[in-house]
């Protein structure tokens, strides 16, 4: 008995305290570091994966890998020269780094010497985090604050599958971005009209898996504690959905409502009740699409699509039999619900 007793206090001192922040295993940040290959064949540099070729690499030419679609295409630059290489004719240069579907990864940042390049306040991050910022990261951390622009549109979660097909045949996933692949993102043809990032969207569903703060992001120059994290939350279609059915949507620390707290949002969750989040439009580009529940990505966010609502500028729950995104006025903003 004695020893039952020993085993569950060994148990219990290893779980966390309540409020504790508990690191995310799965939402490791990737670093800004080039990825590079080598092209092991004279190969065909295609305009698109699977498209028309436009030149040729030969082999032994050193590549930077730019971005990576699931069907095994590899995005590269060479000189000026962009394009897609089937990854079968690439040789990676970067430790750790595998050019596989399902192992495909940019290498995670080194979190302590990120932190030490930082600024030691909130206040004192600026957009652009601890990057550079004309670099793929300092831009991404950038667009991450929005502000979004135009009316705001109603989407689905299909647009969101959509847009991440586009996005995956212009850019790729785990994908290294420059100035002007981020403007080729902000005008994607899906569904019949022009959208992308930082534009004003409105979608409704359900809050699964665990609101959470992320753990000393880049953006927010590394910093730890929830006040200086966003708050990470999946949204899907249906309330008992698995994470991998799902989208993420973040509140920023930057003027977040004192009322939107991780306790009032677990409160909306465990009422199984819909919410509507407004915001900008952001692309993930750094991770990769994790949607399959019986053949994870390690080190990547569980969902189905990169593209994100990311700031949250409103955040509404329904409190009646059925709400209309549609019509904002059905809805009750969470800052007005009771505790």
């Amino acid at each position: 008995m004695k020893a039952f007793w020993i085993a569950v206090l060994v148990v219990a001192a290893a779980l966390p305290l309540a409020g504790q922040e508990v690191e995310q295993e799965d939402e490791a940040e990737p670093s800004d570091a080039v990825v590079l290959a080598t092209v092991n064949h004279d190969v065909r540099l295609h305009r698109s994966p699977n498209g028309v070729a436009t030149s040729t690499l030969r082999a032994n030419t050193d590549v930077t890998v730019l971005g990576f679609h699931g069907n095994g295409w590899v995005r590269v630059q060479s000189g000026d020269a962009i394009g897609w290489i089937d990854r079968h004719f690439l040789d990676s240069k970067t430790a750790g780094v595998q050019l596989t579907p399902k192992l495909f990864a940019r290498p995670v940042a080194a979190a302590a010497a990120a932190a030490a390049a930082c600024p030691s306040t909130l206040v004192q991050c600026q957009a652009f985090g601890c990057a550079g910022a004309e670099s793929s990261h300092g831009l991404f951390n950038t667009a991450k604050h929005g502000p979004p622009t135009g009316k705001a549109r109603v989407t689905t979660f299909a647009l969101f599958s959509a847009l991440q097909n586009a996005a995956s045949d212009a850019v790729g996933e785990g994908a290294d971005l420059s100035a002007a692949d981020r403007q080729t993102i902000r005008h994607l043809k899906v569904s019949g009209s022009t959208i992308g990032e930082g534009q004003l969207v409105r979608v409704a569903g359900f809050i699964v898996g665990t609101p959470h703060p992320n753990t000393g992001e880049s953006v927010n120059c590394s910093l730890k504690g929830p006040a200086n994290n966003d708050f990470h939350i999946t949204l899907a279609p249906h309330a008992g959905d698995d994470e991998t059915s799902g989208i993420v949507v973040e509140m920023i620390p930057q003027d977040r409502l004192d009322a939107w707290t991780l306790d009032a949002l677990q409160r909306v969750k465990k009422a199984k009740k819909r919410v509507l989040v407004e915001g900008g439009l952001l692309y993930d580009n750094i991770h990769r699409v994790n949607k399959n529940p019986k053949r994870l990505i390690s080190g990547q966010p569980k969902r189905f699509s990169l593209w994100e609502v990311h700031p949250i500028t409103q955040f509404y729950v329904c409190n009646q039999a059925s709400c209309d995104p549609a019509t904002v006025k059905q809805w009750t903003k969470l800052a007005d619900l009771a505790p």
